[in-house]
């Protein structure tokens, strides 16, 4: 019998998100849904759907909890100040919160105008866009390009150079070592390619979204390379514009496990749960 009425119901559950009735102002404010939605084709909204209005579940995936949780409304200052970080960044395209004994940021915030993204495209291979240690952190607390090879991980940016893409020396920034962990191969090039992508096409439909991203340290015991850098063991991603009532969070752990039928909803989680 148990297993009819969880059948029964996932039935509904799965007809109702599918629904041309579907209400997007259950899950959106009104006026955020009118504007998305206006903008979207037939094909697109369900897509859209999927990916996005589907409300915001607790993850599956088990980790320990922070010492603090992160709180809404977002206090940019707050976050970015002497009380998390041991030296703050200010940077043309990202601030960072950057740990002098992680040898990394715990977390990137950035923003993302739609006409900027629109405004061009600098090849990487072209431009001759490299790695660099960054001199604004002093040296013994700096990492470096080479602390990542022959360590199975990525260089993974946290602001990504596709969403800085319109302007070479901007671009460039992006490859501060301050803006890069240390990702495993498929988590880099697939599951957070996919987080990447959903901020800049949420960037144009609503026209500017701010992005934060925190590195999950909590029980994280890699270090590697020469300067003995902190390996994370997840990352926080929250897609929010506070003007309009929008906020999306997500929550990738560290792994190699991951395929191209990963999914971005997979990753949803309750924005009551990010913690750094």
């Amino acid at each position: 019998m148990k297993k009819i009425i969880v059948a029964v119901a996932l039935f509904v559950m799965g007809s109702i998100v599918h629904s041309d009735s579907f209400n997007m102002a259950e899950v959106l404010t009104s006026k955020l849904a009118k504007e998305i939605k206006n903008q979207l084709s037939s094909k697109a909204r369900e897509a859209y759907t999927d990916y996005v209005e589907t409300p915001p579940v607790q993850n599956a995936i088990k980790r320990k909890e922070g010492v603090r949780r992160l709180q809404f409304p977002i206090d940019h200052e707050i976050l970015f100040s002497e009380q998390n970080c041991n030296k703050v960044i200010h940077d043309p395209v990202f601030d960072a919160c950057y740990l002098y004994d992680e040898k990394i940021s715990l977390m990137v915030g950035y923003e993302l105008e739609s006409e900027l993204l629109k405004s061009g495209y600098v090849d990487r291979n072209k431009n001759n866009l490299t790695f660099f240690e960054d001199q604004r952190i002093p040296r013994q607390y700096r990492a470096h390009p080479y602390d990542y090879s022959r360590q199975n991980l990525d260089r993974g940016h946290s602001r990504p150079h596709a969403s800085t893409a319109w302007d070479a020396k901007l671009a460039q920034n992006t490859y501060s070592m301050v803006n890069v962990w240390g990702q495993t191969p498929k988590l880099n090039r697939q599951a957070w390619l996919k987080a990447e992508r959903f901020e800049r096409q949420i960037a144009h439909r609503i026209g500017k979204v701010k992005v934060l991203n925190i590195a999950d340290i909590n029980g994280a015991k890699r270090r590697v390379g020469k300067n003995n850098v902190l390996v994370p063991v997840g990352f926080y991603k929250i897609v929010y514009n506070q003007e309009k009532d929008y906020q999306r969070c997500f929550y990738y752990e560290n792994t190699n496990d991951y395929t191209k039928k990963d999914t971005l909803k997979s990753h949803l989680i309750d924005c009551e749960k990010v913690y750094y």
